[in-house]
């Protein structure tokens, strides 16, 4: 794994904190339903008030994709750019955002948690893809 998710939430509290339920912006099926326990969700990577919230399933999608070496020519590059002209977004400015998540998100795991080594290497490779996009 090159990517790295932020840490995800369960569905019943991403409902919590919106007041209501969700529905993922991104693939349009999944919902944090009562009763759905199994999918948990991530904040997307671009700011809003309240934070909005992915499915886990995309995050994987579009996180692994934003992280990738090949990212022009990889399989998956459409589903990032649905993201983003979802987001009103071009596909650099989500994609930096995208890495940016990534990279706050190993800042915070490496702070918390005690693989200090696979984080800090996945975190130097994260911030040169989003200097190398400079």
């Amino acid at each position: 794994m090159k990517h790295i998710r932020p840490y995800p939430i369960s569905g019943p509290d991403v409902a919590k904190i919106l007041g209501r339920n969700w529905v993922c912006p991104y693939c349009n099926s999944e919902t944090t339903v009562e009763g759905d326990d199994d999918i948990t969700w991530v904040p997307i990577p671009v700011a809003s008030s309240p934070q909005r919230f992915m499915c886990l399933g995309c995050c994987e999608d579009i996180h692994s994709t934003c992280a990738s070496d090949d990212f022009d020519s990889n399989p998956y590059e459409d589903i990032v750019a649905e993201a983003a002209a979802h987001e009103g977004l071009s596909m650099s400015e989500f994609r930096r955002l995208c890495l940016q998540q990534q990279i706050d998100s190993a800042k915070l795991r490496i702070e918390r948690e005690h693989d200090n080594q696979r984080y800090s290497e996945r975190l130097a490779r994260l911030e040169s893809l989003l200097v190398a996009m400079s």
